[in-house]
């Protein structure tokens, strides 16, 4: 028998749709998505719906990727309408609303479920949070003390590592690998994924995940399912970013240190981190650039250079709660 999990058999809409907890409102979808928390709202901020045929719509095209981690690639299009267009080659294409509260999914007949549901909760949700007014980071976050802290850094540097360690040290999990940030005075973060994604080599660390198996697909890590104790339901003010930088261990060096960025490197390194950012290229270069800019205007934001030793990752993890005690 085949695992439900890889299963290319072809994708039809649940019989009822489910409503899920993410980015501080309520997604209603026509698939499962079991790394999400549920939810009872009766009102839905985001809606996914499958459909068995793409629309015809008229756009351009913005910008192409490769999605990491798989043979795959991603076509981004703005819409004539103002709505987005993903092309995945693997999963099939995804169109967003022009206010990002309406997408429409038309699966590939040899989609991989689990595929496509790490596309939704990444870049699909990312492109509707955009559309939004918002601005999504490739962050994981967590709350110390009523503020955000967030942990920009590129796929396997550790950032869901970093979050991890810091749920045992006292702070509340806000979001794994998408941080969410809304323009404010000062910006606002908001709840994203409630579970965590770790390398076997990190969750055999934790004593949550230390015995778990890591599954074989769709990348081999071991999700963390948090108890409700230890996470961040509500928005909280942006109280720092951290651009993650892996050292060498070294008999002398620290677990961490931390240099704070001046304001126009802080915005140049956050947009670089802006998760459409290289998908919107010049036609939203202005608006995301505006969107970094004034996070950097209103939080500090830092070079994190911690040690590649996880004999020490709990060192690191209270060193960053002692950093922030004092931001009631």
């Amino acid at each position: 028998m085949s695992d439900p999990v890889v299963s290319r058999q072809p994708i039809a809409p649940l019989a009822e749709m489910k409503r899920y907890r993410i980015f501080g409102g309520t997604l209603a979808s026509d698939v499962a998505l079991p790394e999400l928390r549920e939810s009872d709202e009766a009102t839905a901020t985001w809606t996914i719906r499958i459909s068995p045929e793409v629309a015809a719509r008229a756009g351009r095209q913005l910008g192409e990727k490769d999605v990491v981690g798989y043979d795959a690639t991603m076509r981004l299009l703005q819409l004539d309408d103002g709505g987005y267009r993903l092309e995945y080659s693997d999963t099939g294409t995804f169109d967003v609303s022009a206010d990002g509260r309406d997408i429409q999914w038309t699966p590939l007949p040899t989609t991989i479920e689990a595929l496509a549901r790490v596309d939704i909760t990444s870049l699909v949700l990312s492109t509707a949070l955009h559309a939004a007014g918002a601005i999504a980071l490739h962050a994981s976050g967590v709350v110390v003390n009523g503020k955000g802290i967030g942990f920009c850094a590129p796929k396997f540097y550790g950032k869901s590592t970093i979050a991890m360690a810091l749920t045992y040290a006292g702070a509340l999990l806000l979001t794994d690998d998408t941080l969410a940030i809304d323009e404010g005075v000062p910006p606002m973060c908001i709840p994203g994924v409630h579970s965590v994604r770790l390398r076997s080599e990190a969750a055999a660390r934790f004593p949550r995940t230390k015995e778990v198996p890591p599954p074989p697909f769709p990348d081999g890590r071991v999700v963390d399912e948090l108890p409700p104790s230890q996470l961040a339901p509500a928005r909280a003010p942006l109280g720092a970013l951290y651009m993650l930088t892996p050292m060498n261990p070294a008999p002398d060096r620290p677990a961490v240190v931390r240099r704070l960025l001046p304001t126009p490197q802080a915005a140049l390194s956050i947009l670089g981190f802006a998760k459409m950012g290289e998908l919107f290229r010049a036609a939203h270069a202005a608006t995301t650039f505006e969107r970094a800019t004034h996070i950097a205007q209103h939080t500090p934001v830092y070079a994190l250079e911690i040690v590649r030793d996880m004999n020490r990752i709990e060192e690191v993890a209270e060193t960053i709660v002692r950093w922030h005690e004092g931001d009631a």
